[in-house]
């Protein structure tokens, strides 16, 4: 067995889980095809196909003309560089872990010919690749009019098409409830993999607390809603500093948490997410939103917070200093016991290799999801939805049903009906 990971690397996906695997003695590799800006100085690769974004931070750059050029001209090159390649990871590799679905080898070309030479194929979802904002905002709910313009616009069969080529092509999914709006295909939950050795476990002594708030995207991260509720509790007399950190490198950020006591990270997706876990494994207490009907081994040791609920949690973690330093102390102990490398490569290989009971059945999409206004589900996606079900199943005829009825995937005769597996 030999792996490689790729091509994304997300909240450091790719390198984390490929040192997990090599802990497990096992033959990993990890590919990169765009460098993630905020892990250029810490993170190395087996094949980095990076070039542009090596040197310089696209995004930074005002010329939109330029900035898409650039892109464009990056992605050229690492296609090109992968295409030649291609020969020697299909010689080498038994599976491909890919991270971020829209993050293939060769943009989704690849998927076909990799199957049809027995390739297995194993999909780590990592939030916006298969998330759309409306299936979210339908099965979530709240007030997402801060989310950035680019998730707001997006074209619904750009995640339709990521996630049913997944389920499509991938032997397993891992993923998790609340980017899952459009799954069709059962699933396991996706966990994060944490190198605990990076970080300087520390609880803080202060009587007057530090908080970090260290947002990798202000909009969806309710930026605007936290740092209001800072400043009313500032109003209202109580004592607290506060550290806001954006767009800055990874290393910056694991800096300034060692010398943190709360770090406060989002409130409308669910976590904890990678930053939560690094916080708590330096020693500070975290405030996040978190799904308690999410696979968990133990419910991790969180301040729950949401868009609605934010003043009196935020106010106990600044005031209860006992509170705060026992949700750190666990904290630790819950990433040592659940969330390191080592664990979760451990966990996903024995997944890969002998499969088993899923963590999650989806039933939103068929059961209560409804197109955006003007929005038409392509013909090949829908014809992929179909053949998903018919060989994973669904959890009723009705759904199927329903789902036909609303366009979201192509109709059934009565005996493909039939034949259709129902999750019990």
């Amino acid at each position: 067995m030999r792996i490689l990971v790729g091509t994304g690397d997300t909240a450091g996906i790719t390198y984390e889980l490929t040192k997990g695997f090599r802990s497990l003695r096992l033959k990993a590799d990890s590919l990169i095809r765009g460098q993630n800006k905020f892990y250029k100085n810490t993170h190395t690769y087996t094949f980095n196909f990076s070039t542009i974004s090596r040197w310089i931070e696209i995004d930074s750059i005002g010329n939109s003309l330029l900035r898409t050029g650039l892109k464009l001209i990056e992605r050229l090159i690492s296609f090109s560089g992968i295409l030649l390649c291609m020969p020697l990871f299909i010689i080498r590799y038994t599976h491909i872990i890919i991270v971020s679905v829209d993050s293939t080898l060769l943009y989704r070309l690849d998927l076909p010919v990799l199957n049809f030479l027995g390739k297995k194929l194993e999909f780590f979802c990592v939030g916006s690749d298969v998330r759309h904002l409306s299936a979210f905002h339908q099965e979530v709910g709240g007030d997402l009019s801060t989310w950035e313009e680019v998730f707001k616009k997006r074209d619904i069969n750009w995640n339709i098409r990521n996630i049913r080529e997944a389920e499509s092509y991938g032997n397993t999914i891992f993923s998790v409830p609340d980017q899952s709006g459009l799954a069709l295909r059962p699933y396991y939950h996706a966990q994060l993999p944490i190198d605990v050795s990076r970080y300087k476990f520390e609880i803080q002594e202060n009587e007057i607390p530090k908080i970090l708030h260290a947002p990798s995207r202000t909009g969806a991260k309710g930026t605007d809603r936290i740092l209001a509720t800072l400043d009313q509790l500032k109003a209202d007399g109580y004592q607290f500093s506060c550290i806001l950190l954006k767009g800055v490198p990874n290393q910056v950020v694991l800096d300034s948490l060692t010398s943190a006591d709360i770090l406060i990270d989002e409130i409308y997706a669910h976590g904890p997410s990678k930053l939560a876990f690094e916080a708590m494994a330096s020693g500070c207490a975290v405030a996040n939103r978190f799904y308690k009907g999410s696979f968990q081994n133990a419910l991790p040791p969180i301040c729950h917070i949401d868009e609605n609920n934010l003043f009196e949690p935020i106010k106990k973690l600044i005031t209860d200093k006992a509170y705060r330093q026992q949700l750190a102390k666990e904290g630790r102990a819950y990433v040592e016991t659940y969330q390191t490398k080592e664990v979760v490569a451990q966990r996903m290989l024995a997944i890969i290799k002998q499969g088993g009971p899923y963590d999650y059945y989806p039933t939103f999409f068929l059961r209560k999801y409804r197109l955006p206004s003007g929005s038409v589900v392509k013909s090949r996606y829908l014809h992929l939805g179909k053949k998903i079900i018919l060989e994973y199943g669904a959890a009723s005829i009705d759904d199927v049903r329903r789902g036909i009825k609303e366009k979201l995937i192509a109709s059934f005769t009565e005996e493909e009906l039939a034949r259709v597996k129902l999750w019990n």
